[in-house]
């Protein structure tokens, strides 16, 4: 049997999500696996070819998909799998962002990324109806290929009255389409990133979300609720963003 079919047979045993199961194949497809017969291809070949991978978080990813598709097969269970190393953003100061931001059409949405936290999918599912008073129903997100499908993380974060007003007075000329995938909103900003030379990414504003709250708060308990994480080291490890000079004001401030 091929990995290919092997791999299939498994995402068809599996309730994944749509965008884990297209993961599962681009992993499958950058090892160059999908032609190989499951019997020629041991753990050694496998560590081997994932070694090629010059980023760190990437090679991850793929021992966790290796383990977990070939897990049955001998040895594949000892496949090591790293800690993820955090990503450096280069966050740009909140008023160029904002800047750069309104001049995108879509910015409304983009807001959602960077005031409320939202995933890009997540994001460009929202419509005024999921609004209840200062809290926002995250229940639904529009995958990368166009489909709606539950939330990576289902749960409300409460925002600012001001980004309450601009949600409820959406018009549908303003929402996302429903079948448009959330793809097109990401390349939207690489377009808007070169237009301004401010680099803004969906992702790149949850990171300057959740960096904002933490140097805002004392508990970064919220912090992890407003972003809907499961562990509280994914908020503090993973997307606040601490700098050097953080820390010299944080002493500063408490033995001054």
């Amino acid at each position: 049997m091929k990995l290919s079919e092997h791999l299939e047979i498994y995402l068809a045993s599996k309730p994944l999500r749509l965008s884990t199961k297209d993961t599962y194949r681009r992993t499958f497809k950058n090892l160059n696996l999908l032609d190989l017969e499951i019997d020629d291809f041991s753990i050694d070949d496998a560590f081997a070819r994932i070694q090629t991978i010059p980023n760190h978080n990437t090679r991850r990813t793929h021992s966790i998909v290796l383990r977990a598709v070939l897990g049955n097969q001998p040895g594949f269970k000892l496949l090591p799998i790293t800690n993820t190393l955090p990503k450096h953003w280069d966050l740009p100061d909140e008023e160029t962002l904002r800047w750069a931001v309104e001049q995108s059409r879509w910015w409304k949405i983009l807001y959602l990324c960077m005031y409320a936290g939202l995933r890009v999918g997540e994001a460009c599912a929202i419509r005024p109806t999921d609004l209840k008073g200062n809290r926002l129903i995250v229940q639904r997100q529009i995958s990368q290929k166009g489909f709606m499908q539950p939330a990576k993380t289902v749960g409300s974060v409460v925002v600012p009255d001001w980004l309450g007003d601009f949600i409820r007075n959406m018009d549908a000329n303003e929402w996302w389409p429903n079948e448009k995938p959330s793809l097109r909103l990401t390349n939207h900003c690489f377009k808007l990133s070169k237009k301004t030379g401010v680099k803004v990414t969906p992702h790149l504003l949850r990171h300057w979300y959740a960096t904002h709250l933490i140097k805002s708060t004392h508990n970064p308990e919220l912090v992890r609720r407003q972003l809907r994480h499961a562990r509280l080291d994914t908020t503090l490890q993973v997307y606040a963003q601490v700098e050097s000079t953080d820390l010299d004001a944080l002493v500063n401030e408490a033995f001054r």
